[in-house]
């Protein structure tokens, strides 16, 4: 709502006071005063403008207020859940930190075994070079006893025995040379 304004005319500003002590009010103070109220006017309906627009301004504010009050508990809420879950944290730092030690002995110990295993893995070849050598020396050795038992005298149970180039004879000239059964006579 706009303010109304003063106006004056000359005809309603015509009292001038007699008494010496108090000063006179002339037409022109009249004047200056209704300039100066004219322009209070157009300030004041400029500020009541902006004092609605303050207000809307205000509501807006309060809002928000009410806003940041809820998110500051939440806040509030969130940090006490922090400094929890950061005490957990650091209770588990601890923890981690203790099996580190663990798994760095552990580690440790294995370099020491795999040293180990790697002398014997050393040791092994050497054996497994000198089963290979035992191996061939054997197979060797089976040869020479395959050619012996095919060269042994073989026993025939029938007229003659097979006698490999020694002179064979029959059962009856057999028996005859050879009255014990554990004694074996061969003529050369």
């Amino acid at each position: 709502m706009a303010a109304s304004l003063i106006t004056y005319t000359d005809k309603e500003q015509g009292k001038v006071s007699t008494s010496p002590i108090e000063k006179k009010y002339t037409f022109e103070n009249a004047n200056e005063v209704k300039d100066v109220v004219n322009n209070h006017a157009s300030e004041i309906d400029t500020n009541a403008v902006d004092i609605a627009a303050n207000g809307t301004g205000l509501s807006t504010a309060e809002a928000d207020i009410a806003t940041n009050t809820a998110d500051i508990a939440t806040n509030t809420a969130d940090i006490a859940t922090n400094v929890s879950a950061i005490s957990n944290n650091t209770t588990n730092i601890s923890a981690n930190d203790a099996d580190i030690i663990i798994i760095q002995g552990d580690v440790s110990t294995n370099a020491a075994d795999i040293v180990t295993n790697t002398n014997d893995i050393a040791t092994s070849t050497s054996g497994i070079a000198t089963n290979l050598s035992n191996i061939s020396t054997n197979t060797t050795d089976i040869s020479t006893n395959v050619t012996a038992i095919s060269n042994r005298i073989e026993k025939n149970i029938g007229a003659t025995y097979i006698t490999n180039a020694l002179t064979t004879v029959t059962q009856a000239e057999y028996d005859a040379l050879t009255p014990s059964a554990t004694t074996v006579y061969f003529i050369v």
